[in-house]
């Protein structure tokens, strides 16, 4: 996708406030941070605006990626989502409703992505192709 020029090492604002989306999915790391920029590697975008999705102020975390996972089971999810407070209201209310493609099957976000264990519970499987208004890279 490219990089995120801005401090996002230490509680700045705008460098902190926008993200790209991990697909974690993939594995391995989502992110090369460095002291005054961001190389994402692997995720979503939104082709709105600038690309980034904007996410909530979290004084503890200097950088926090918001993240969609689909394990081998089936289960979708978005990692951390119901603790750390990543997403906002906002974000959740676009994405819920959007077509997931994966190997295999097309289902659509529900709040149980976000709300914690249980998670949504689908018939698809690893990797995540697609998410709706998002774009892969």
């Amino acid at each position: 996708m490219g990089a995120l020029i801005g401090d996002s090492s230490y509680c700045s604002t705008w460098a902190v406030l926008r993200t790209a989306v991990d697909n974690a999915s993939l594995g391995g790391s989502p992110a090369n941070q460095y002291v005054h920029n961001t190389e994402f590697l692997k995720g979503f975008y939104t082709t709105e605006g600038n690309g980034f999705i904007r996410t909530t102020y979290t004084p503890r975390l200097t950088f926090a990626m918001p993240a969609f996972n689909l394990d081998s089971g089936g289960t979708f999810w978005s990692p951390n989502a119901d603790i750390n407070f990543i997403w906002t209201d906002e974000d959740k209310a676009q994405l819920i409703g959007e077509d997931v493609t994966n190997a295999g099957t097309t289902f659509a976000i529900t709040s149980d992505a976000f709300d914690g264990y249980p998670w949504q519970i689908t018939s698809g499987t690893d990797p995540i192709y697609t998410i709706g208004k998002l774009t892969a890279f």
